[in-house]
């Protein structure tokens, strides 16, 4: 199971290339719901441990908003290697389909996505019980899930970003993006 500050690295280093919006504290822990939604759906487990919690504006990873928390509502840049041998391929294409599916989708449409009436974040929010459950996510999503995945899939074999990897002095995988 991948860390969950792995996946949000990988987001933050393939932002250039497949999402179109800037990367915020906010957009980055839709993104991860996100992320953790599409896994539950796909492959019938979570992508990583941490717990999802039900915030004001929707799901939040608690380690990852309080690592990018200074940078408030601005854009994040990542400042490290881009690194992705914790991440498995099925975690990366997990990823890859989030950033295709909700590249030109805003921010703001992402908090009124994860804000639907009966939604997991509503649930819990409105129950007080702070965590996003992964059966609730598996009950809400899986009819919408099923209904647009084939096109989904589609979309990301279309997209797929081309890549050049190798292993730095330190015997790292790095995986570099080319331009397109």
């Amino acid at each position: 199971m991948a860390q969950v500050l792995d996946v949000a690295n990988w987001l933050l280093c393939n932002q250039e290339s497949l999402v179109s919006k800037p990367m915020t504290n906010l957009r980055l822990n839709k993104l991860l719901y996100f992320a953790q939604v599409f896994s539950i759906m796909e492959y019938g487990k979570a992508m990583f441990h941490d717990d999802i919690e039900a915030w004001e504006f929707g799901p939040v990873v608690p380690v990852v908003y309080h690592a990018y928390k200074e940078n408030g509502n601005r854009t994040i840049e990542p400042n490290f290697e881009c690194e992705n041998e914790s991440l498995s391929v099925d975690d990366i294409a997990i990823l890859q389909m989030i950033n295709i599916v909700y590249s030109k989708t805003g921010t703001s449409k992402l908090v009124d996505t994860t804000h639907l009436d009966n939604s997991p974040w509503h649930k819990a929010f409105h129950e007080g019980s702070k965590i996003i459950k992964n059966d609730d996510i598996e009950e809400f999503y899986r009819p919408y899930y099923q209904e647009h995945k084939d096109r989904w899939r589609k979309k990301l074999l279309e997209k797929m970003i081309p890549a050049k990897s190798y292993r730095n002095s330190d015997g790292k995988l790095i995986i570099q993006r080319e331009s397109f």
